[in-house]
């Protein structure tokens, strides 16, 4: 048979470009700058990709990102590792209805250690924690109150914030100390277990997952048990791809804006010994701070130039009251180091005010420069803010009732469906649930797995040399036809 350049450029070069079309999405995703493109970022689990078409989102506290199933992306885990021993847990995918499964209920969760000298797990602590109802609007926070033992006597309470998306348990770790936090480990693996009280709970290991030839082993150094402290099964009831029961309950809306009277300074930049075009910093909370994570950094002019105190940011997340309050929390990641530490912010009078140190009041010049959004000025120095956007796509805007500027959009929308015409399989595999209880007494009188369980096998998407050939095929298309003159 002849080859047909003529009928490849006609009939196969839309075919290709189709396929091009079909299959490469997951590997581009959309910058957050206007005109750029990158790739998507690995999924950190397949956990994140509950569908199995190669993307997925991963979800976070404070937003979330699209990302897509690569080589790099952890497996199920199959397996855990006590002690130098390997056993079989049954890990399975927790999809749970929050304001079933959490809200209004007291769960009781106990965390291990393993003591390698003795070979047994000890306790660390026990935590008892209840969840107040998510709202059935945007965004679905909601808080918890948790009071913590530890060696049977010391005794700590608190709050955080917590959110489900997806059927994915959210939440904030409590510090006991700076260098203590605890957390209900409830995402995204789980384990069924039986409890001496016939009660049936769960177990999620939370030790460093370690890679041992092709399998995900767990490192099982610790783990937490959790179940209700009143009657009922602590088990996961919802579905990624069905929306929460709803609680009732509505998010918090009309938070009063700030709008003060200042008298407006004149502002010398050293740098260009111009006069700064400043505008009063007045935030509307809703739109300008909640569920953002905003990072600050102070400049002062000194020997010629500015310099900061601190090489890093500071990192402040505003999170929206209780209903009926008037005040709530910021949380602050004090130069970067990841570690969230309760603030608190309030208005009084149409003042905003923190214990933080985040600019709440002055005059700002937008920059938006990709590096910074805004600069909060005083004499010869400022406060440089910028928001992440891997929490949102937004800029830093203060868009107060002293500003010319109006929005009505809301601060943050949660990660929502990448395909929102896309129908949920008809078909899902079931997830492993624990049929049989084997007669191994384990910690607390719980009975451990002794056999292992089919596990599914992940597709995995690679993201290696591969990906050029598409590349390859549309360039030899559009050579063949731009000699044919088909391009």
């Amino acid at each position: 048979m002849k080859f047909c350049k003529t009928c490849f450029c006609k009939t196969w070069l839309p075919v290709v470009v189709s396929l091009l079309a079909v299959n490469t999405p997951s590997l581009y995703a959309q910058n957050s700058e206007p005109g750029g493109s990158e790739l998507i970022p690995a999924c950190d689990s397949v956990a994140d990709d509950p569908d199995g078409d190669g993307s997925g989102w991963a979800p976070h506290m404070f937003g979330g990102r699209a990302c897509a199933v690569t080589e790099d992306t952890r497996p199920r885990p199959e397996a855990v590792e006590i002690n130098g021993q390997t056993s079989y847990p049954v890990n399975s995918l927790n999809y749970w209805d929050p304001n079933v499964d959490f809200a209004n209920r007291e769960i009781e969760c106990t965390n291990y250690s393993m003591n390698d000298e003795l070979g047994i797990f000890e306790v660390e602590n026990v935590f008892y924690i209840t969840h107040h109802p998510l709202p059935d609007s945007e965004p679905r926070t909601g808080k918890y109150d948790i009071r913590v033992v530890i060696n049977g006597t010391e005794t700590h309470t608190g709050t955080g914030n917590w959110q489900s998306r997806r059927g994915r348990y959210l939440s904030e770790s409590y510090f006991v100390t700076p260098e203590q936090p605890l957390k209900m480990f409830a995402d995204p693996w789980g384990e069924e277990i039986l409890f001496n009280d016939r009660s049936k709970g769960m177990r999620f290991w939370y030790g460093h997952l370690q890679t041992q030839g092709d399998a995900e082993v767990i490192d099982g150094s610790k783990m937490q048990e959790c179940k209700y402290t009143s009657e009922g099964d602590f088990l996961p009831s919802g579905q990624w791809d069905q929306p929460p029961t709803e609680s009732g309950v509505h998010t918090v809306t009309g938070v009063a804006s700030v709008d003060l009277l200042l008298v407006k300074p004149v502002i010398i930049n050293p740098e260009t010994d111009a006069s700064v075009e400043l505008q009063q910093l007045s935030w509307k909370p809703e739109s300008d701070l909640f569920h953002k994570k905003i990072w600050c950094t102070d400049y002062f002019w000194t020997a010629g130039s500015f310099e900061s105190t601190y090489p890093e940011a500071d990192g402040y997340v505003f999170m929206p009251p209780q209903p009926g309050d008037n005040h709530g929390y910021v949380y602050v990641d004090a130069r970067g180091q990841g570690v969230l530490t309760p603030y608190e912010w309030s208005i009084e009078a149409g003042e905003l005010t923190t214990s933080s140190l985040f600019p709440t009041e002055g005059w700002y010049e937008p920059v938006y420069s990709g590096s910074e959004d805004i600069r909060v000025w005083t004499d010869n120095a400022y406060d440089s803010c910028v928001v992440e956007r891997g929490y949102t796509d937004q800029k830093l805007e203060v868009v107060g009732e002293a500003s010319e500027q109006a929005s009505e959009e809301e601060s943050i929308e949660g990660p929502t469906d990448l395909n929102p015409n896309e129908q949920a399989p008809e078909e899902q595999a079931p997830e492993e649930q624990l049929t049989e209880v084997a007669e191994q007494t384990g910690i607390d009188g719980t009975t451990l797995p002794v056999s292992p369980t089919d596990q599914e096998n992940a597709s995995v998407v690679s993201s290696g040399g591969g990906s050029l050939f598409p590349f390859f095929l549309i360039l030899l298309a559009s050579g063949c036809c731009a000699r044919r003159g088909f391009l």
